[in-house]
This record gives C-alpha cells, structure tokens and sequence, in this order.
C-alpha cells in the first residue's frame, strides 16, 4: 500500500466540513416551504417556520434565506417577540459563515452571545461558543478557535448539555485537522460520531464517516479510509443529498487512484464530476478534473490528461469571473436590503408620530366638549388651545418628516456611493488581471523557447543562465503580485520605530544594486522625536523608493547616491528618499504612482513599485509626494502623523 501523498481529501474534508450541517435536504425543505405556504397570517408560528426555512437554505440558496430571516425580524419587531431576538441573530450569522462572509458572521455571532447572556440562557451561551470557533476556524485563527470551542465545552459539561454534542467535538476535529495534529483530530471525530450514532442523527453521522474516513486516509490506512467514504456515500444517497455524494465519490475516486486501481477511480471521479457539474458545485469540479488528468497521466493518456487541464482552467476562470459576479450582486443585495430596511423603519416612525399627533388631537376635541357643557367662555378658550396645538403639532410632524427623508437621502447617497467603489474596484481588478496575466505570459513563453533550444544544442549552459535570468525575473513579479493581493489584508500594527534595525533591514532586500555604478545609499536620522507606526509598512515603501533609485540610476555619472533622511517636521514626521539619477520627465511625474506604469524605456521593473507603496503610505494614514528634474535626479517624499 503506497503512502498517501496527495492531502486533497483532507482539504476537501476541512472545505466542506459546514456543508452538511446545512446543505439542503430536499424533502425537509419542501416540507417547510409547505407549510410556511399554508399559514394565513405572519404569527409566531410563521416566524418560526420561516428560520427553519432559512437554516435548511443557508447553504443552498443563502439569499432567500436572509430574505426570510428580515421578514422574520420584521414579525417579532411588529408583535414585541423579544424572545427570538437571540435566535435571529445566530441564524443571521449562520448565513454569512456558510458564504464566507466571517466579519458579518463574528459581528452577528456576538450579538446573539450578548443576548443570550443577558437572558442568562447558558445553553445557548455554549451553542455561540461554538459558532464563533467555526467562525475562527473558517478565518485561519486556530488558536482562538479552540479557546472558544473549549470554553462551549466546560459551559455544557458545567451545565451537563450533552443534546448533540457531536458538533463541539466535531469543531475540535476539524481544528486539529488543520493544525496537523491527526491523533487528537481522529479521537475527536470519532468521539462525534458516537454521540451522533446515540442520537441517531443520519446527517452526523455520514458527514463524521467522510471526516474519519479522511483522516485514516493521512495515516495512510487507505483500506479504513475507503471504508467509511463509503459508508458515508451511502448513507448521503439514501437522504437524497446530492452534493455530499458527489463529495464522497471523489473521495473514494482518490483512494482508488492511490492504490493505482485507476479503472475504479475513473468511475468514481467521473460520477463524482457529473454530480458536481449537475449541482454547480465549483470546488469540487476543480479538484476532480484535476484528479482525472492525474489519473489520465498515469495511464499514459496525455491527450485525456490535456484535455481535464484544460477543464480545470476553464473552470477555474469560470470561478474567478463568478466571484467576481457574486460580490458586486452581494453589494447590490445588501444594498437593496438596507435600503429597504431603513425605508421600513422610516414608515414605523412617521406612523408613530402621525398617532401620536392624532392623540393629541383626539384629547383636545374630548377636553373642548366637556369643557364645553361648563362654560361658553371655557368653550373658546379651549377651541383656541385646540388650533393652536394642533398647529404645532403638524408643524412638529412636518419638521419630523423632513429630517427623516433627510437622513434617508444621506443613506441612498452613501450607499450608493458604496456600489460606485464596488465596480470602480472591479474595473481595476480586471486592468490588473490582465496586466499580470500578460506579465507573466512574457517570461514564460521566453523559458518555453529557451529550454526547446537547450534541448537541441549540445552546449546548453548559455540557455540555462538565460532560463535561471527568466525565472529570476517571473520571481520578482510574483512577489509583487503577491503584495498587492495581501496588501489590504494583513492587520495594521502600532510599535516604536528601531531606526537603526530598519536601516540594516532596508539596504538587504534591494535588487539589482551591482557594479558598474552600485548605489551608493546612506541613512541619516535627524530626529529624537519617537514614531509609533507599522514598521512592516515603512520598510515595504522604503524599498519600493529605493529600489526606485536602484533601477533609475544615471550611468553617465560617476557617483550614484541616494540619501535617506529621517526628521520631524510641525508634527509630522518626513522620510525624504534623494537620488542623483535620471530624474522624471514634467508630463510623466502624476502618473508614476499608478498601477504598472513604467516611466522609461530603461526601467527594468514591472510598473508596480511606486503604486505599492502609495497603497502602503495610505494605509498608515501618510502620503506619497515627488520633485524631479530630468538629468538631475529625483526626491520622493513620505509624510507620516506622529502619532502614526
């Protein structure tokens, strides 16, 4: 029995470890939408079949799902059901889990733990736990995953909640899964698969097969890994759960492959993918072509191998195009959704001003017809206050009204604005696709040629170095590429500035710094004063400048220098990058700062230096600013706040 190398089983187990929890089953599904049908009236009972609705479509259609989760906020607001309040907003943060959304999900998820705990409710205290662990888990924060999941744990065990536990431990499993920890992951997952076979809980109990399955399958027990995706299938075909079938076939397609039993795996794999084509399930289409053209591979059919290559980047840019879809529908929807909530919330209040006016209307009359039976002298009197109050009333309600279509004109306008970003951002991202895709065809297709000559010359060392000079190069770009996607991603940190440890840091990561006409760089700091700043971010934009200065030297001259000076100025703190280089042209100097621009015909960069590191600068709250003059070189300026 060979080693399992491939840990695309183990992925697939942590990718998918939610779905079942939520995937639809589509005879409780129609059953509820039965009956959510039959009611007449939008009670309690509604309200509560509507969230079941929704937790059986959180995963399979997950905007109706907030869609019934709104209208049944809208219940319990309406009939003062403070109750299920609690039970809202975890069903809201279920829905964004499920869709990737975990600052949404974390947001709601605390809400509902408030709520709860407030109530004093320690059995739903432990169930937020738990979410909230899944919800760490899904963001890549482990260690605070299982310091909530524990914490959901020792409340039950506190409490002696034992009603499916299978879930805690199941979350346990999954995060020792991704610590590599196996032995603690395969005694929690077996663990929930107890607790869910006393329970009888058929869902559970296929989804702790696939994941016990897949664990086995990392100590390289091919044989028990087969067995329990099996009994997983099973169990998944009977339920009528078409997508986890199509997992669990492709999982056992995988075993098949490991065990070079490539007939059977082919019609795993191949099933696995019709399912998954017929479902739309993107992840899995990806992996399955991917293990077909393995498959085909080590059949020796390189044309079937091409052709699932193909496939997988097909759609693989079938995927990329449809996130980028759903994230400018997603904007839309939210959007709409808080259009339309405020819209409702707006109506609640003016209705609630128009009956307050009419009480204090309806008082009036009732005080102006007793008073009236008195007195002839009290009866004008009090039909004077009658229109005069009921002057200021409307004036009072209209003033109302104005300042409420005010605020709601203000919300339409920034929300708005919101989506204007959105598709100004994906405009972008589509220019930056395909500048880098194009980047990077270039070298490519230069080592593709270079390495065919090599094959044919007797002497190919020359061809080589020019590979290893290409390579070097596709190196260089992926590196900026990958900064620009993490640059917005990695969290901001607020430290005292070492200027001596930042000189020493700096100068080691520039390029291309070699004789003729080396750089000649020196550090001056000019300042006592502290800077508390991302020292991360400082040393990325200092780089970026001087590696500037490296590419942009003036070869004419004998002495290429650049001087960094580091002062305080009204408060602000100025790293000032100064070269005696080729300097900038006046017509081109606004424009270095964008996205893959190259200023010259000498630069050797891809156009993305300057851009990063204006990103960079705007992330720590300073600003980017150049003087230049052609022949005589060029100074970049870099303001930052003091209190950074």
């Amino acid at each position: 029995m060979r080693k399992l190398s491939n840990p695309t089983l183990a992925i697939l187990a942590i990718l998918f470890s939610f779905s079942t929890l939520f995937a639809q089953n589509p005879r409780k599904a129609d059953s509820l939408r039965a009956r959510l049908d039959s009611y007449t009236q939008r009670d309690s009972s509604y309200l509560l079949t509507a969230l079941a609705l929704s937790a059986s479509l959180s995963y399979a259609d997950p905007d109706q799902a907030l869609r019934l989760i709104f209208e049944s906020k809208d219940i319990a607001d309406s009939m003062h059901l403070d109750v299920y309040n609690g039970r809202i907003l975890n069903q809201m943060a279920n829905v964004y889990r499920v869709t990737g959304n975990n600052s949404n999900a974390a947001r709601y998820y605390v809400e509902a733990l408030r709520f709860y705990e407030e109530k004093g409710d320690r059995k739903w205290v432990s169930n937020i736990h738990a979410n909230l662990a899944a919800v760490y888990l899904n963001s890549g924060d482990t260690d605070k995953a299982l310091e909530e999941v524990q914490t959901a744990l020792d409340i039950r065990n506190e409490i002696g909640y034992t009603t499916k536990i299978a879930g805690v431990y199941n979350t346990f499993g999954n995060i020792y899964s991704v610590k590599k920890e196996k032995e603690l992951s395969m005694k929690y997952y077996t663990m929930a698969l107890d607790s869910a076979l006393a329970d009888r809980d058929s869902i559970w109990i296929a989804m702790f097969y696939g994941n016990i399955g897949n664990i086995h399958g990392d100590f390289n027990e091919l044989d028990k890994c087969l067995e329990m995706n099996k009994k997983a299938l099973a169990i998944h075909k009977r339920l009528g759960m078409r997508f986890d079938v199509a997992r669990d076939q492709h999982n056992i397609g995988l075993v098949w492959k490991m065990e070079a039993r490539y007939d059977s795996a082919l019609h795993y794999l191949l099933s696995s993918m019709k399912f998954s084509e017929a479902e739309f399930i993107n992840p899995l289409k990806i992996v399955n072509t991917n293990a077909l053209k393995g498959v085909y591979e080590a059949l020796g059919n390189y044309k079937q191998a091409l052709y699932w290559a193909n496939r997988n980047q097909a759609i693989s840019d079938s995927i990329h195009k449809e996130n980028i879809s759903r994230e400018i529908q997603a904007a839309q929807m939210n959007y709409q959704l808080e259009k339309d909530l405020q819209e409702r919330e707006f109506q609640k209040e003016t209705r609630a001003l128009a009956n307050t006016a009419s009480l204090k209307r309806q008082r009036i009359i009732t005080t102006s017809a007793a008073t009236g039976f008195v007195l002839i002298l009290l009866l004008a009197l009090v039909l004077y206050r009658r229109f005069r109050d009921k002057k200021v009333a409307n004036i009072w309600l209209e003033q109302k009204i104005q300042e409420k279509t005010r605020e709601l004109s203000t919300i339409n306008h920034q929300l708005k604005r919101e989506v204007e970003e959105k598709e100004a951002a994906q405009r972008d991202l589509n220019t930056y696709i395909y500048r880098s895709s194009h980047d990077l065809k270039g070298p490519l297709m230069s080592v593709k040629g270079l390495v065919e000559v090599a094959n044919n010359d007797p002497s190919p060392q020359p061809y080589l170095q020019m590979v290893s000079t290409k390579v070097e190069q596709l190196d260089n770009l992926l590196e900026k590429l990958i900064e620009n996607v993490e640059a917005d991603r990695r969290e901001l940190i607020s430290r005292k500035m070492d200027w001596e440890k930042l000189q020493k840091e700096v100068i080691s990561g520039l390029k291309r710094n070699d004789p003729p006409h080396p750089l000649q760089i020196s550090i001056e700091v000019q300042t006592r004063e502290e800077l508390i700043c991302d020292p991360y971010a400082i040393l990325g934009i200092l780089r970026h400048l001087l590696q500037n200065a490296v590419d942009f030297r003036d070869l004419q001259k004998e002495n290429s220098t650049c001087i960094v000076s580091i002062s305080s100025r009204n408060g602000d703190f100025w790293i000032e990058v100064k070269d005696n280089g080729i300097g900038i042209a006046p017509d081109l100097q606004a424009k270095v700062f964008d996205l893959y621009y190259r200023g010259s015909n000498l630069s050797k960069g891809n156009g993305m230096g300057l851009y990063l590191a204006n990103r960079a600068a705007g992330r720590i709250g300073g600003s980017l600013s150049l003087e230049s003059r052609e022949g005589v070189g060029t100074t970049i300026i870099l303001k930052i706040p003091a209190k950074g």
